[in-house]
C-alpha cells in the first residue's frame, strides 16, 4: 500500500530490526481520522535501508520547507 508524502511525519531507521519505521499523520476523511499511524519498510540489506531512510528524510524535509504544515480544519 502506498503512503502519500504529505502523511509522513517522521521516519526512524531501525537496522537491528531490518526496517525503516514511518510515523504518519492522521488522514482527515469525512469528518473523522482513519487509517494506521505507522508503516514499515522492511529489507534485509543494511545499505538499502540506509538509502531508503535518507531518501525519505530528504523528501520529507523538502516538503516541510516548501509548504509549512497547515492545521487541520476544526469541526
Amino acid at each position: 500500500m502506498q503512503v502519500p508524502w504529505r502523511r509522513i511525519k517522521a521516519s526512524q531507521l531501525q537496522l537491528e530490526r531490518g526496517r525503516v519505521l514511518l510515523t504518519l499523520t492522521p488522514e482527515h476523511d469525512a469528518g473523522f481520522f482513519a487509517g494506521p499511524l505507522s508503516r514499515s519498510i522492511e529489507c534485509s540489506h543494511r545499505a538499502g535501508l540506509t538509502l531508503a531512510h535518507s531518501t525519505l528524510e530528504m523528501h520529507r524535509q523538502k516538503r516541510a520547507a516548501a509548504a509549512p504544515e497547515q492545521p487541520l480544519p476544526s469541526g
